[in-house]
C-alpha cells in the first residue's frame, strides 16, 4: 500500500449523506425551459453549494419519513451548529432505517466534537459493522482513537483507511466538520510514522516536515523508533534535521 500525492487536513471529522442534484429539462411546445426543482433535490444542491441554512429549510419543506432526508437535515443542523436538532434529525433516521450506517458516523462526530471520545468510538464501530468499507469512518475512530491516547487502535484504523482510499487521510474534505482540537503535530507524526512503516519514505519525511511546522521537533524519538528505520537511512534525513 503506497500513499498517493499528499493533499490538505488530516484533522477533520467527515459527515456523509449528500447527491447533488441538477435543474429538469421540461419540453413544452417546442421549447427547452426548466422546472423548478422538487425541495428535497433543491436542497442536495445548496448543500452542494454549501448553503446550509437554505438547504436545511429545504429538506424541512421535503421531509418524510426518509431516514435520507432526516440524515441530510441533521447535516445541515450540524452545519449551522444546531447539535440537538442535528442529534433528532439522525436519530430519527435510525428509527427508521436502523442499519444506516451514515448516520451512526455522523452522530459519532456529534460526540467527537463534545469530547466524548468513547461515546464517538462506539457510533463509529457501529457504523463500521453496518458498513466496513467506508474509509472515512475508519479516519473518524482512528481520531477518536488517538484522543484517547491508544496509538496502536489508531494506527489499526488509520491503516484501514488507506488499504480503503490512499488519500483519504491527506485529501481536502468536501463535507467535513471540525471535532474538538488534537495536537495537529502528533496527529501527523503518527500518520509519518504509519506510512514509513509501509515504506513510503517520501510521504514520510512530507508528514514529518507539516509535523514539525507545527511544533514537533523530537528527532530523536524518529531515529529510536523502528517503524522509521526507511526514513532514517535515507540520505536526505541528515540534511532534513538540520
Amino acid at each position: 500500500m503506497k500513499t498517493r500525492a499528499l493533499g490538505l487536513a488530516l484533522s477533520g471529522v467527515l459527515i456523509a449523506g449528500f447527491a447533488v442534484a441538477v435543474d429538469l429539462p421540461v419540453q413544452a411546445d417546442g421549447e427547452t425551459t426548466l422546472r423548478p426543482l422538487p425541495p428535497a433535490l433543491q436542497g442536495d444542491v445548496l448543500s452542494a453549494r454549501k448553503d446550509w441554512s437554505a438547504a436545511r429549510d429545504a429538506y424541512r419543506e421535503a421531509i418524510a419519513d426518509t431516514a435520507t432526508l432526516y440524515n441530510k437535515l441533521g447535516i445541515c443542523q450540524q452545519r449551522l451548529g444546531d447539535v440537538a436538532a442535528a442529534r433528532h434529525a439522525y436519530a430519527t433516521a435510525l428509527d427508521l432505517r436502523p442499519d444506516y450506517a451514515e448516520a451512526w458516523n455522523n452522530i459519532g462526530t456529534l460526540d467527537h466534537a463534545r469530547q466524548d471520545y468513547a461515546a464517538a468510538v462506539f457510533a463509529y464501530e457501529k457504523s463500521i459493522a453496518l458498513d466496513p468499507t467506508d474509509p472515512v469512518v475508519y479516519k473518524n475512530l482512528g481520531q477518536a482513537w488517538l484522543a484517547q491516547e491508544e496509538i496502536e487502535k489508531t494506527l489499526e484504523a488509520w491503516t484501514q483507511a488507506m488499504r480503503l482510499d490512499p488519500t483519504v487521510l491527506t485529501s481536502g474534505e468536501k463535507d467535513s466538520i471540525q471535532a474538538g482540537t488534537l495536537d495537529v503535530a502528533r496527529q501527523y507524526y503518527i500518520y509519518a510514522k504509519l506510512v514509513a512503516a509501509d515504506g513510503d519514505v517520501d510521504a514520510a519525511l512530507e508528514l514529518l516536515g507539516i509535523a514539525r511546522e507545527h511544533g514537533f521537533h523530537d528527532f530523536g524519538k524518529v531515529e529510536r523508533d523502528p517503524d522509521f528505520a526507511s526514513v532514517v537511512q535515507d540520505p536526505r534525513w541528515t540534511g532534513w534535521v538540520r
